[in-house]
């Protein structure tokens, strides 16, 4: 829903969006605060080609009944707890309605942090299915200092030849990120006060909340 005021990661939304027409299974890496999910949901899938289908989910404390809910919700089909066989199959028949399907997990760290070591098999080997049994893309999003924890699973090695690394905004595409927003809406920034807010910012990972707080 707010699609039309995001801006500043247009290059990088472009890279995703290449990066899929042949890859599966990737993932945007960032530090905590950088804007991942922003990128992901107002960015990355507004911008999907003609065509595709898009489901968005967080892992939270159960990933298996995040994921059995979010292709409920599109198939209105009901999957019993623990039947891996018909969550892929739900998932293969959301596929086969579009030309091609983008699955997003969004915040993938909480795999790790919510979730216990069986959860965390069961999951990457369900995202292995969905990429090779169900021919659905994969996009996570994670914390840079969690991208090593993909590495304990060998359904998850794909991400560490498809990473698209999201960092700070700077620069013209940090000013475009502020400016843009307010000149959609009807506003202008006052003379200076614009160049005062990015020069106070400047290179924090944290730049948006900390601007968007103030």
């Amino acid at each position: 829903s707010d699609r039309e005021f995001f801006f500043g990661r247009e290059a990088e939304v472009e890279r995703v969006w290449t990066r899929l027409e042949s890859a599966h299974l990737l993932a945007v890496v960032g530090a905590s605060g950088v804007g991942k999910s922003s990128f992901l949901g107002a960015g990355v899938i507004p911008a999907r080609p003609e065509g595709w289908g898009a489901l968005r989910c967080t892992p939270g404390a159960d990933v298996m009944a995040s994921l059995r809910r979010t292709v409920e919700e599109e198939s209105g089909a009901a999957i019993a707890a623990g039947d891996d066989d018909a969550l892929v199959a739900a998932f293969t028949s959301w596929r086969l309605r579009h030309d091609q399907a983008l699955l997003v997990v969004d915040q993938f760290e909480e795999v790790f942090t919510q979730n216990a070591e069986e959860e965390q098999r069961r999951v990457s080997a369900l995202i292995g299915r969905l990429v090779l049994d169900a021919d659905v893309h994969v996009l996570v999003s994670l914390r840079d200092d969690f991208l090593l924890r993909c590495h304990e699973h060998a359904e998850l090695a794909p991400v560490f030849s498809e990473l698209t690394p999201l960092g700070p905004l700077a620069g013209a595409a940090l000013r475009r990120a502020f400016e843009e927003p307010a000149r959609t809406a009807g506003f202008r920034f006052e003379e200076g006060l614009l160049d005062g807010m990015l020069a106070a910012v400047e290179g924090e990972r944290g730049a948006l909340p900390l601007l968007a707080f103030a």
